[in-house]
């Protein structure tokens, strides 16, 4: 697993380094306890690495490995899932979208999110006509007759 690489790849950067009794200063100490993160397939159950890094540094803190693909705070596989599950459970709790506006607000914010972490999106100032209600059809404003 990538976590249990990265975890290998740590120690054997700092393997090297030993204190007086020639003991090494960066250990892997077994498993923190399981997380669950939430992904587009539904939960899954992660297991990471203990390391016990004995290590100081220049201010007198002792160092802590923090893991680049599994950070601390991490609860979802992505911000884009992050999204769509709140997305989800607002329509799991409200039975539905609610009204109008709420459903427009709701993608109009799934729009932003999604345009920060993703290429930015094309025609982004068509989004404020679709929230004013004028309809597209293929792409196309549909013009009222």
């Amino acid at each position: 697993m990538a976590i249990e690489n990265e975890v290998v790849e740590y120690i054997a950067e700092h393997e090297n380094q030993r204190d007086a009794c020639g003991y090494r200063l960066v250990v892997r100490n077994g498993h923190l306890s399981a997380r669950r993160i939430q992904t587009g397939v539904g939960p899954v159950e992660v297991e990471q690495p203990r390391v016990n890094d004995k290590r100081i540094d220049e201010n007198g803190q002792r160092i802590h490995f923090s893991s680049k693909i599994l950070p601390p705070y991490l609860r979802t596989a992505n911000p884009i899932e992050s999204t769509f599950a709140t997305v989800r459970l607002r329509t799991a709790r409200t039975k539905g979208c609610g009204s109008r506006t709420a459903c427009l607000t709701m993608v109009f914010k799934l729009a932003q999110c999604a345009e920060r972490h993703w290429r930015r999106l094309n025609a982004k100032e068509l989004i404020v006509e679709v929230i004013e209600g004028i309809k597209f059809v293929d792409g196309i404003k549909e013009i009222a007759a």
